[in-house]
């Protein structure tokens, strides 16, 4: 999942390590009041980026922008992503560490809230209009008890990708209903095409993408956030049977090409063939912006004007259309052992200020932005349409979902990928997948696990 934004270790490779069992040992053993060394005047902050281009503009126009109007000045370090969330852990369990607390998401925020290792924002964000400048989800997320602990640093969903040029050649539509999207599915496999792009070779948790899309699609944000709360069980049919039909396009063949391809499936090489109009739809997150840059250049497919998005099917009657699965890249959050909590708070503040700060960066780096209240006005001219009116439909939306990578704590997260592996290579039956689910998820909920859930739309 690659991001502009800064932000920690990335979340899906976090798991894989393992690293959220250390995470919450190291924090369980740490002590209040422990002595920090932190520069006078200062803004300590730690970041990770992927991409150098993206780093020199965050340090331009988020860094040495508000240092030049302010007397405590941000002091950005620069950490590998491989080891900054340890290396974080491990100075703010001693009571030490950045002012300003990056985390891989809501449930690594709950690790250190739990810890007592935060410092409660409510005032802060009273005083800076935070709950006015946020979409309504994305100050719900950050509440913990009723206080304040973080806000999301980027947002993002699961959209469908189409190559417009094979839509036309084959008179599709994005499809829109269930029926809809499996008819196209089966006139793809009969002229041997695609269906479906999807593969893991690179990236294991990739099975994830597609349980979240069911779960909401299929299932409904209704459902999921009972279950989130613990009102439904995850052995309820109306997730069984989400299961049941995910499973069943796999076997068809229409995910990757078949089971067998789809563990082996390359990402450059699926996108190579998306181009080249072989295959006919991609349903993955918004971070794919990128990609479809580089990949529909002209040379070896498609232009860069043939690509486009379209909202996921409802997959079941009920279930709210132009629903977006919402997701954070990650959260920021105040060091309760800060000497600086005042000047860190009023940074974040100033990181809110301005959305038109924000569209610019969409625009010059495809930077995924915080989750402001934006519209068409905002953005720059020179901005590529089709990804503002992503922004622009997402702060507008009247119904959203829950991604697992984001709503679901820890261990459950890990499962749902791992183990519906096993469904797909008819190792585990869909029930007994959704039972198991069931049983790590009460143990995680029981033990206070389950990152901060926002209602959903109207509740």
């Amino acid at each position: 999942m690659p991001t502009t934004s800064p932000r920690g270790l990335n979340r899906r490779r976090f798991l894989a390590l393992g690293a959220g069992t250390a995470a919450a040992a190291a924090l369980a053993g740490c002590t209040q009041g422990s002595a920090t060394r932190r520069t006078a005047g200062a803004i300590t902050f730690w970041a990770a980026f992927d991409r150098d281009t993206d780093r020199k503009y965050f340090e331009q126009h988020f860094v040495a922008d508000y240092n030049a109007d302010h007397d405590d000045k941000v002091s950005l370090t620069i950490k590998d992503d491989e080891s900054l969330e340890r290396l974080q852990q491990t100075a703010i369990a001693s009571g030490q560490g950045p002012d300003i607390v990056l985390t891989s998401g809501p449930s690594y925020a709950l690790e250190y809230i739990n810890a007592g290792k935060l410092a409660p924002l409510d005032d802060y964000a009273k005083a800076g209009g935070w709950e006015e400048k946020l979409q309504t989800w994305a100050y719900d997320a950050g509440k913990v008890e009723g206080k304040l602990y973080s806000i999301p640093n980027s947002f993002e969903t699961m959209v469908m990708f189409t190559n417009n040029e094979v839509m036309s050649k084959y008179d599709w539509t994005p499809p829109t209903t269930r029926q809809e999207f499996e008819d196209l599915c089966a006139d793809a496999k009969g002229r041997g095409i695609m269906p479906v792009l999807a593969g893991s070779a690179e990236w294991k948790p990739a099975t994830e993408w597609f349980v979240s899309v069911m779960f909401n699609h299929y299932s409904g944000p209704d459902a999921v956030y009972s279950a989130l709360i613990g009102e439904t069980p995850w052995t309820d049919p109306v997730f069984v049977d989400a299961i049941t039909a995910l499973n069943g396009y796999f076997q068809k063949g229409w995910f990757g090409g078949g089971v067998k391809e789809y563990f082996t499936n390359r990402f450059d090489t699926l996108n190579t063939r998306f181009a080249k109009g072989e295959i006919a739809l991609d349903i993955t997150g918004s971070w794919a912006f990128g990609d479809l840059r580089s990949f529909f250049d002209g040379k070896v497919g498609a232009g860069p004007d043939a690509w486009d998005w379209s909202p996921l099917p409802a997959f079941r009657d009920g279930v709210p259309k132009d629903l977006y699965a919402l997701s954070v890249g990650g959260t920021y959050s105040v060091n309760a052992d800060s000497k600086n909590q005042d000047g860190a708070a009023d940074y974040l503040t100033w990181l809110l200020s301005d959305r038109k700060r924000l569209a610019d960066a969409v625009a010059e780096v495809a930077f995924q932005p915080y989750p402001l209240n934006f519209s068409a006005d905002d953005f720059p001219a020179n901005t590529d349409e089709r990804i503002k009116r992503l922004y622009v439909d997402m702060a507008a939306s009247k119904a959203w979902g829950y991604v697992t990578w984001t709503c679901w704590p820890p261990k459950s997260d890990v499962y749902i990928y791992q183990e519906m592996d096993k469904v797909i290579t008819g190792k585990l039956t869909p029930k007994d997948y959704c039972a198991g689910l069931d049983k790590v998820f009460k143990e995680e909920l029981a033990a206070k696990k389950v990152p901060p859930i926002p209602k959903p739309a109207g509740a």
